[in-house]
């Protein structure tokens, strides 16, 4: 499960993974790994001024289908407008246009060039103009 969370002033993507024996979780792309926990606390005892990120006003872009992304046009902050090309993809030998579906900025890139890409995998999210 993916969180947006925010620790004092500076903003976390995590992603957290259980299987009931360990619990993963990755922050900006570093792997904490725990086991055997002991006790279990809420995120309130560890991290007093932990919030979400209220997200109702962004848009998530997902890959149309399964490829290899070629390009990415945008860059973290970047102010995009609805159907603008944002990246591209490559799938059956052809090549397919990535476009915003809201006028916004680039809050977070999920992928990287020459990544694979499942069908349906989150790639951009779009915070909306306001």
């Amino acid at each position: 499960m993916k969180y947006r969370i925010v620790l004092g002033d500076k903003e976390y993507c995590v992603d957290v993974s259980d299987n009931g024996v360990c619990c993963e979780a990755e922050v900006e792309k570093e792997n904490i790994e725990m086991s055997d926990m002991v006790k279990e606390v809420s995120m309130e005892d560890i991290l007093p001024d932990f919030h979400f990120i209220d997200d109702n006003n962004t848009e998530t872009i997902y890959s149309p289908m399964q490829g290899k992304i070629l390009n990415i046009i945008v860059k973290n902050g970047q102010i995009v407008k609805k159907g603008e090309k944002i990246a591209s993809l490559e799938s059956m030998k052809m090549e397919i246009s990535i476009s915003s579906n809201v006028d916004g900025f680039i809050r977070d890139i999920n992928i990287h060039e020459g990544d694979f890409v499942k069908n349906n995998q989150e790639l951009f999210v779009v915070k909306r103009e306001t």
